[in-house]
């Protein structure tokens, strides 16, 4: 089957032959939204539909942590200024409010049930989620279902996809998850099956890699080769959590 162009990042990042192609992607797709944040041509935090958006968000500690090593200090600057009025105005109608200890008690009950509490006069956001999460969520679906896609009607990617290292567990199990959007239930679990079979092989073998690495440490391996376990540490972290280097 001809390549697509939304077709394009999967086949390249399967045929890199990484520990996960997908963990590959969102890499890409996490720096392209960071760059659009900021960026002179894309930038989007002057953008009014962007700043009234945000409010309703905030970002995760790992994404805070990228976006303050990020060069453009002003924009973040600008973000954060929007974020801190944002919870000052909140904090300002609690403190306003008649009904001081009923918002208390009913936000502590919020805060257990990741819900939204309203009354008549305010609204209350617990727990406010990650935008850059959110974004590179929804964009990670579109792909783990293309790639799904792709599994059930192209024969090379198929093969390609079978005889790949795998995928960090946090994307097999999306992708197991996102199987169910997919396919029939027959379908569906002939392809859990190859999934299954091509992650627990993958998963032995980094196992192995890393049992020679832990022998290597060992003074009386270390005149012995280190194959392919050099690395083997990392990439064994990053096989269970996802890229995190």
């Amino acid at each position: 089957m001809k390549e697509k162009i939304y077709t394009i990042p999967l086949w390249d990042a399967f045929r890199n032959a990484t520990e996960c192609p997908l963990c590959e992607i969102e890499a890409k797709i996490e720096k392209k939204y960071i760059d659009n944040l900021f960026s002179e041509h894309d930038a989007i935090i002057m953008d009014t539909a962007f700043n009234k958006e945000i409010t309703n968000y905030t970002f995760c500690n790992s994404h805070f942590k990228q976006l303050y090593e990020y060069p453009d200090k002003l924009g973040l600057a600008l973000i954060v200024h929007r974020l801190l009025y944002s919870e000052i105005s909140q904090l300002k109608r609690l403190k306003l409010s008649e009904n001081l200890k009923r918002i208390i008690d009913l936000s502590l009950l919020a805060r257990t049930t990741s819900i939204i509490f309203k009354n008549s006069k305010n609204k209350i956001k617990i727990d406010k989620h990650c935008y850059l999460c959110g974004k590179i969520n929804n964009a990670m679906g579109s792909y783990i279902d293309i790639m799904i896609d792709l599994w059930s009607n192209d024969e090379e990617f198929k093969v390609l996809f079978n005889k790949s290292k795998g995928l960090c567990q946090k994307h097999f199990n999306y992708v197991i998850n996102h199987s169910k959007r997919i396919f029939s239930n027959k379908k569906r679990k002939i392809f859990i099956s190859a999934c299954l079979t091509n992650q627990l092989n993958n998963m032995y073998r980094m196992n192995e890699e890393l049992e020679w690495f832990l022998k290597k440490l060992d003074f009386q391996f270390k005149d012995e080769p280190w194959k392919s376990s050099k690395d083997a540490l990392v990439r064994s972290i990053s096989k269970i959590t996802g890229k995190f280097l």
